[in-house]
């Protein structure tokens, strides 16, 4: 039994390794060729076997191959004898492939696809310009020269089939027009007809702003989608060469200079693979080499960053809902900040960075405070001297926080922490305020010059009015509210406009929100900004122009300004009045009197306007209750001085703006006029899928510059609007010219809208106000409410027995038919009135300011008083009388009974 047993082990035991040696060898996996990369890379003295290759899943042995630069093949192996790119094509059929096989040394690390360090002229065999001139194109002392007002150039379109790749320039940019003009590294350019769309990375002169280094592409329609934007350490030096350097795989795109990280950005798979090139604008681009090499991986990204803060969702009908902000200043303020969370929490923090309450108890460590906030609130700081502003930043350093701010009274701390962290957001605190319009432009003043953007104010004479005075001055406005806090005083801070609401007890704030208010009501207006006046029309940049923008709604009008030969500031958008004139030449070649030989091109059916100046604009505006944000177009840095001096002059320092994308002229402006607002203009630091990933943006732009935020008004979402403003910053997007799109963004709140078509909210109400002179009703008297709606235009409606009257506290003191409201108890009563108007085809609810009226004592003097009684002054006193007898017996039959109960008891 055990022989058979073991007879048939060995059996078995030689069937399975006959069989094993019956079966093939598995075989090696092969390698995809992609689309992308059509390439395979080989060190000298290797032999590259086509059979381990596949193209669109067919082997590549399996094509017929064509040298195309003097490669040989034998069968399907290539011996790589020396450097070099090998090129072929393949055909299997009706399909067709291109493939690059390139060479390196065994001791190199790049597989260079292409290189050209411009030694003589024959490099320019190399180049097809695209567009502008030949002659465009020079070399001298072994570099390219690209001179031109846009140059368009690629190199040679045997490599347009490569996408992944990875390009080294060595460059330099010289004679920009103005320091915004740039050059670029083209790529994934289209590689005939149109050579668009492209993307590139382009380099600004002063690279050192928000938008110094880009990631843009050219779409179809050739036009620019700036996607990423970042600043780099300096700006480009004429006189020296940096690396410039993209790296593209697949959807992943990096950008650098000089090996450091700049751009990073994901999911780019619109455009996969095309031609490489260089663009000069303006400028003079100077090339010493360029090196192409494969790009086999995805490219290094960033060290990854803690997310920002993600606000909660409010629940509200408000489409301007202010930002909800709390102080800390008790131990059960501290343990119930994560209940019913506010945007913004303002902790005390000590010289130990520890976390106190008001009467310095230490409460928690930051890490602590930072672990329970779980990344739902923004922590603010009040410190209490530099050491704590010091523990602060080390803090912000070692852990990366971006998302932080100081508020104090002190704004000496608040400097001291821009100057250790310039991402420290500033918010004074006014402990006590002059809402006079002088009191108003110190507040201004002291935000402004002290790196803030927000000042919490305290809550005694707060008023729609004193918010909207600074909030077109671009200050964000907070409003603290009172100790005794009710749903008056609540809604006194909301009805306000403000951008912020200091309170304690948020639930019942947040329910504000909703109780008194219909979907899509408005506290706050929206400020509308004529671009370059009323283009549509009339000429741009004319005080006619400009008439018809503010008659038709503007707020605000934008001009752009340059200075002539002779130190006149004019007003005209382009550098030269080429466009927009019957004459030619640059504005700053010329003097004010040859400038006045021309006029502005007719629109509208306005003839023979003149090229304005700035003051121009001051002698015809000055008196209107209207505000004009003055862009700094020009570089020229002698602008300012003239500009500040017409301010100053015609005393409009309350009336106006400065905005520019040159952030050269922003510095300026802030040191020669430290208490007027800027505003940033920029493209390209949002994307409308990474609304957080924005807002970082948008905070490093802001506080680099002091300024709003004023990007054009795309790749932006709602979200993104909603967490900028918990953060304080005011957003103000240009170039609204599609109706549609205006309409979606205005329901998102955001501060104003800069449009040439001022006119489509010319019938749309603006604000409702209060018109009636009265404080108080007397005991059984009636008064009218009398509410105004004003459109955007300033025409009025007076609203009468309509008026849309909320009664938010003292209801029961009181009766309301229509606006008619009587008094029936003592107290007060506080209400405000909202006006259902229309944008375009959307309704929404504009509303007035809280009022809020003394009931039943001496009454209202004033006329809009309604006695029931008031015929005659004889009916009046004899009513009068009859309510005292009545009073009389009232009293008697009262304390009657009272004594008639007592008695019973004691018996």
């Amino acid at each position: 039994m055990k022989n058979g047993k073991r007879l048939s082990a060995l059996l078995l035991t030689l069937l399975l390794v006959f069989t094993a040696l019956q079966l093939p060898a598995a075989a090696e996996e092969a390698t995809a060729i992609s689309a992308a990369s059509p390439a395979i890379g080989a060190d000298v003295g290797d032999t590259v076997d086509l059979s381990a290759y596949t193209y669109g899943g067919t082997a590549l042995d399996e094509f017929t191959w064509t040298p195309v630069n003097g490669g040989t093949l034998d069968g399907a192996e290539f011996e790589a004898a020396e450097k070099g790119v090998y090129v072929f094509d393949g055909v299997k059929g009706d399909e067709s492939f291109r493939l690059f096989i390139v060479v390196k040394a065994a001791d190199e690390t790049e597989y260079v696809l292409y290189e050209n360090t411009f030694d003589d002229e024959s490099a320019l065999d190399d180049l097809t310009v695209v567009e502008g001139a030949e002659s465009a194109l020079s070399i001298a002392d072994g570099k390219l020269s690209i001179k031109g007002t846009s140059v368009r150039v690629l190199l040679p379109e045997l490599y347009a089939d490569f996408g992944n790749y990875k390009i080294d320039v060595e460059a330099t940019l010289q004679n920009p027009s103005d320091s915004s003009r740039w050059m670029s590294i083209m790529f994934r350019a289209t590689p005939s007809g149109l050579y668009y769309p492209y993307y590139q990375m382009a380099i600004r002169s002063n690279a050192t702003a928000a938008n110094g280094v880009e990631f843009a592409r050219r779409t179809p329609a050739n036009a620019w989608d700036v996607a990423y934007t970042s600043a780099y350490k300096e700006a480009i030096d004429p006189n020296k060469f940096y690396k410039f350097t993209v790296c593209a795989y697949d959807g992943y795109v990096s950008e650098s200079i000089n090996d450091e990280l700049l751009i990073y950005g994901r999911e780019l798979t619109d455009r996969t693979a095309g031609r490489v090139g260089f663009q000069a604008n303006n400028c003079t681009m100077v090339v010493d080499s360029i090196k192409i090499t494969l790009q086999n991986d995805i490219p290094d990204g960033p060290p990854q960053k803690p997310a920002l803060v993600n606000v909660r969702d409010f629940n509200t009908n408000i489409a301007t809902t202010p930002t909800m902000v709390s102080f800390v200043e008790t131990e059960a303020d501290y343990n119930g900040i994560t209940t019913d969370e506010p945007a913004t929490a303002i902790f005390r923090l000590n010289d130990e960075g520890k976390v106190t309450d008001a009467e310095g108890k230490a409460l928690a460590t930051l890490d602590e405070l930072y672990a329970k906030l779980e990344n739902k609130v923004i922590a603010a700081f009040n410190p209490t001297s530099e050491k704590a502003v010091d523990a602060l930043a080390a803090y912000c350093e070692e852990k990366v926080i971006e998302d932080v701010a100081v508020a104090s009274t002190d704004v000496e701390l608040i400097n001291y922490a821009y100057e250790q962290n310039y991402l420290i957001r500033g918010i004074v605190l006014f402990e006590e305020a002059d809402y006079s319009e002088e009191g108003l432009l110190a507040i201004r003043e002291k935000v402004n010059a002290n790196h803030a953007k927000v000042a919490i104010l305290p809550y005694e004479g707060i008023s729609k009015e004193v918010v909207e005075y600074l909030q077109k001055l671009l200050v964000t406005v907070w409003v603290n509210g009172p100790e005794a806090e009710s749903d008056t005083t609540f809604m006194t801070q909301i009805l306000s406009g403000a951008n912020g609401i200091v309170v304690s007890d948020r639930a019942a704030a947040e329910k504000c929100f909703t109780e008194y208010f219909e979907e899509n009501s408005f506290t706050r207006q929206i400020l509308i900004i004529g671009h370059r006046g009323l283009p549509s029309k009339a000429p741009e940049n004319s005080i006619e122009g400009s008439k018809l923008a503010y008659e038709a709604g503007a707020d605000i009008v934008e001009n752009d300004v340059y200075i002539s030969k002779d130190g006149v500031v004019i007003v005209m958008h382009d550098g030269t009045i080429d466009r927009t004139t019957n004459g030619t030449g640059y504005i700053e070649s010329m003097t004010y009197e040859q400038l006045q030989q021309y006029t502005l091109n007719a629109v509208g059916g306005i003839e023979g306007a003149k090229i304005p100046t700035l003051e121009d604009y001051f002698k015809e505006f000055g008196s209107l209750d209207k505000h004009i944000f003055i862009e700094l177009k020009s570089g020229n840095q002698n602008l300012l001085k003239p500009v500040v001096d017409l301010i100053r002059e015609y005393d409009m320092s309350s009336k106006v703006n400065f905005i520019s994308f040159d952030t050269n002229q922003l510095a300026r402006a802030q040191a020669l006029a430290p208490e007027i607002s800027v505003g940033y203009l920029c493209s390209g630091l949002t994307n409308t899928n990474e609304p957080l990933e924005s807002v970082r943006a948008a905070i490093s732009a802001t506080q680099h510059y002091g300024s709003t935020f004023n990007q054009s008004g795309s790749g932006i979402s709602e979200e993104f609007v909603t967490e900028l403003s918990h953060r304080g910053i005011t957003f103000w997007p240009w170039t609204y010219n599609t109706q549609p799109t205006l309409l979606e963004q205005y329901f998102w709140g955001i501060n104003g809208f800069t449009t040439d078509y001022a006119s489509w909210v010319t019938d749309t109400a603006k604000s409702v106000k209060f018109q009636s002179d009265i404080d108080a009703i007397g005991a059984g008297q009636s008064v009218q409410l009398d509410f105004s709606a004003f459109t955007y235009a300033d025409e009025e409606t007076a609203l009468g027995d309509k008026a849309e009257i909320v009664i938010i506290d003292g209801g029961d003191n009181v009766t309301l038919e229509g606006n008619t409201m009587t008094a029936k108890g003592e107290g007060s009563v506080s209400f405000y009135c909202r006006y259902k108007t229309s944008l375009s085809n959307r309704s929404l609810y504009v509303c007035s300011d809280i009022v809020t009226l003394t009931t039943g004592g001496a009454g209202a003097e004033s006329s809009t008083a309604v006695s029931e009684s008031s015929e005659t002054p004889g009916t009046a006193d004899n009513s009068v009388i009859i309510w005292v007898v009545i009073g009389v017996i009232a009293v008697a039959a009262i304390a009657g009974g009272v004594i008639a109960a007592a008695k019973k008891k004691k018996a």
